[in-house]
């Protein structure tokens, strides 16, 4: 067992999952003071969601519908970037 981990590769998955477990504790621990009657649920959809990657086209969609709240100099860029058809200002 020792031999094993002293293996490199072992202990950088070792230490990825302890550090994704601090994260997902951490995280429970920010929702409680953010909104402790949801927390509980909160937690679990990450959890569960953990693994489930959405098609490309939906998330192409997801992105296509969000709304930014910025200013014109950001707007003006985001312009320069990607296109004035692409970027609709309300």
């Amino acid at each position: 067992m020792r031999r094993l981990l002293k293996n490199e590769g072992i202990q950088a998955f070792v230490a990825s999952i302890i550090c994704i477990l601090l994260g997902i504790l951490i995280g429970y621990i920010v929702l409680l003071f953010i909104n402790p009657a949801g927390a509980g649920d909160s937690i679990l959809n990450v959890v569960k969601n953990f693994f489930y990657k959405k098609p490309a086209r939906q998330m192409k969609e997801l992105g296509r519908n969000m709304t930014v709240h910025a200013d014109d100099e950001l707007i003006s860029r985001l312009k320069d970037r990607f296109g004035d058809s692409n970027i609709k200002v309300k």
